[in-house]
């Protein structure tokens, strides 16, 4: 399963505990952290190259993700 799969599977299962954070740091040139908590508690955070396929998938459901946080 994608890193994007993944974080999909994450905020549906959380999405009613009241809130997310969401954050992509750039951590080198050959990728970024990104990290996700939720207020329960839980959270998700991977590591995702910058040739990764699902990049630019994540960072769009990302911005959005913090558009409504």
């Amino acid at each position: 399963m994608s890193i994007y799969h993944k974080l999909g599977r994450f905020v549906q299962a959380h999405q009613r505990c009241g809130g997310l954070r969401s954050n992509m740091e750039s951590a080198t040139g050959t990728g970024v952290l990104l990290w996700i908590d939720c207020s329960c508690g839980a959270s998700f955070e991977r590591w995702v190259a910058v040739q990764d396929e699902d990049e630019a998938l994540l960072r769009s459901a990302l911005l959005g993700a913090t558009a409504h946080a």
